[in-house]
């Protein structure tokens, strides 16, 4: 959006809210689990912006809050076939990590990468600091909200 002085939120359980913003007040909250990972829904976020708002994709800044990463989010074969973020964690169970892999391809495409900010926090590590976790606690009420503003 380019409205200022409203919030936009991405509510999340594990998948990765990415929080996008352009020094000119255009901003974006994104959810990429790992399907909108293969879909790459952050590259096309970023390309409608600067589409849209007729902005350079360079001028643009990514926040990856925090998600579910690589030492917690094991997957079946026949997802992990997909993605270039995956092997074996520490206990020898297959994962992916869908933070490292948004990264990847926003890199690919040319965003630098001192454009990108993590918060390197996994949800399922820190389930019992207030980061609701689908994978550790099931299905639940709780979300972590994740929002960003534009002030006029």
């Amino acid at each position: 959006t380019a409205e200022k002085d409203i919030a936009i939120s991405v509510h999340t359980a594990d998948c990765l809210p990415i929080l996008v913003y352009h020094p000119d007040g255009f901003i974006a909250a994104v959810h990429a689990g790992w399907r909108g990972t293969l879909q790459k829904i952050a590259l096309k976020t970023a390309s409608a912006m600067a589409e849209d708002f007729g902005i350079r994709l360079n001028d643009l800044k990514f926040v990856f809050m925090p998600a579910i990463r690589g030492c917690c989010y094991e997957v079946g074969a026949e997802v992990a076939v997909f993605f270039e973020n995956r092997g074996y964690n520490d206990k020898g169970e297959l994962y992916i990590d869908v933070t490292l892999e948004n990264i990847a391809q926003l890199r690919d495409f040319g965003i630098p990468g001192e454009n990108i900010t993590v918060i390197p926090i996994c949800t399922n590590c820190f389930n019992g600091f207030d980061f609701p976790s689908f994978r550790k606690e099931g299905l639940l009420i709780r979300r972590s909200v994740n929002f960003i503003a534009c002030q006029s």
